[in-house]
């Protein structure tokens, strides 16, 4: 009650009425985007929206707890139970996602994944909204991609999901899908991934260790499928009234070595599986939130650190939907409000300048003029903010706050 909500904006409603389809890239980093070998994803992440300080932070449990994120605008709670599991155990009220947004406008809402039931997706994702789509347990299975033994790939192919299920809904517009891709999963090698397999010989002479190729080989599994999708966006006439979203689930947190290979410095540490963010370098957590659509017809630079929560309240600021902003841990950054990057360890970064948890040291922005007091109190004031916004998740779900607090 104490939070001033964001205002509407000059962005408000821009995408009202427009298909949607969203995508959280498994593994993914923008540090494997190059013009040449990822053309697609390279041509989307600059002619769009283009955030140059977007963060993809790990919290726990990976992919699920970057997926909750992604969709519900909230941190996932820091130990068991896996949020996102519990939303559908519970089936916990979750008013503000796109699909249950989307739905009370006509929007046909389905979500896929070529994949087993994991984190109990079978129940979260049709709490989400949609019409969940997966190898089993739901009502219309999906086919995996096989050899011709017979044999199902690992992993399965981004681009294959494509081309299975564009038809599905193509002609049932406004639509609003969800991709969860597979293609980046690890472990990465030309022996061990299929798709690295598949894709080595585009990456033969890439100047990068044999593990390395592997990763941005697996990764051109996922630009052949946005190609794909573009292709087929334009040729139904569609590309220019659909908005396409991708984020990444989480980086490659057992793997740093390649990330320090593509971007060329340290970051270190060789891995962050434990959560340990002591002596890392924040930087490896800066990715690519791709927001494109053929209607926007000049790129639209956002330079504030931002983060996968803000995505949610972003989105539907952009989508025209009113809702109670304060009841999100994200923020639209469009708005004149300034979102926060919080990271697991409670270190965080704004507009403003850094504070390091382990140090307690904030360390202000080039730009920005601070006594010592008035660092002393935004430090003060910003680390309860913090601690506020990581908890808001688990608080909501396990109370099931928004189904009393939300008409």
């Amino acid at each position: 009650g104490s939070l001033t909500p964001t205002r509407q904006n000059e962005y408000t409603g821009m995408f009202e009425g427009y298909n949607v389809i969203f995508i959280t890239a498994e593994g993914f980093s923008g540090y494997m985007i190059d013009p040449e070998l990822t053309p697609t994803l390279y041509k989307l992440s600059t002619e769009g929206f283009v955030f140059e300080n977007f963060y993809s932070t790990l919290h726990f449990t990976s992919t699920s707890g970057g997926e909750f994120q992604n969709l519900t605008g909230l941190y996932p709670k820091a130990a068991f139970p896996v949020s996102m599991s519990e939303t559908g155990e519970q089936g916990t009220s979750l008013p503000f996602t796109l699909a249950n947004r989307l739905n009370q406008k006509g929007y046909t809402s389905i979500g896929y994944h070529f994949n087993e039931n994991m984190y109990g997706r079978d129940l979260s994702h049709p709490n989400l909204g949609y019409e969940w789509r997966q190898a089993d347990a739901c009502g219309r299975p999906v086919t995996k991609e096989t050899d011709e033994s017979g044999h199902e790939y690992w992993p399965q192919s981004d681009d294959y999901m494509i081309q299975q299920s564009f038809a599905d809904y193509v002609d049932k517009e406004p639509f609003n899908i969800y991709y969860l891709t597979l293609s980046g999963h690890l472990p990465y090698g030309f022996d061990s991934n299929e798709m690295s397999k598949r894709n080595q010989e585009a990456v033969a002479n890439l100047p990068y260790s044999e593990k390395t190729k592997a990763y941005i080989a697996a990764g051109l599994e996922l630009e052949k499928g946005m190609t794909s999708l573009i292709e087929k966006l334009e040729e139904a006439g569609i590309a220019d009234r659909t908005l396409l979203v991708m984020a990444p689930d989480h980086i490659p947190y057992s793997d740093l070595d390649i990330l320090e290979e593509l971007a060329g410095r340290s970051f270190g540490t060789d891995t962050l599986e434990m959560l340990d963010e002591q002596n890392v370098d924040f930087d490896v957590y800066k990715n690519t939130w791709i927001l494109w659509s053929a209607s926007i017809k000049e790129p639209i630079k956002v330079e504030k650190p931002c983060s996968q929560v803000d995505i949610l309240p972003t989105l539907l600021n952009l989508l025209g939907e009113t809702y109670d902003s304060r009841m999100l841990a994200g923020t639209d950054v469009m708005s004149e409000n300034d979102p926060v990057v919080i990271f697991f360890s409670n270190s965080w970064l704004t507009e403003k300048g850094a504070y390091d948890r382990y140090t307690g040291t904030f360390t202000p922005s080039g730009s920005v003029a601070m006594s010592a007091e008035e660092q002393r109190i935004y430090v003060e004031n910003m680390k309860y903010l913090m601690e506020c916004r990581l908890r808001l998740g688990e608080l909501i779900i396990e109370n099931d706050y928004y189904r009393t607090a939300v008409p």
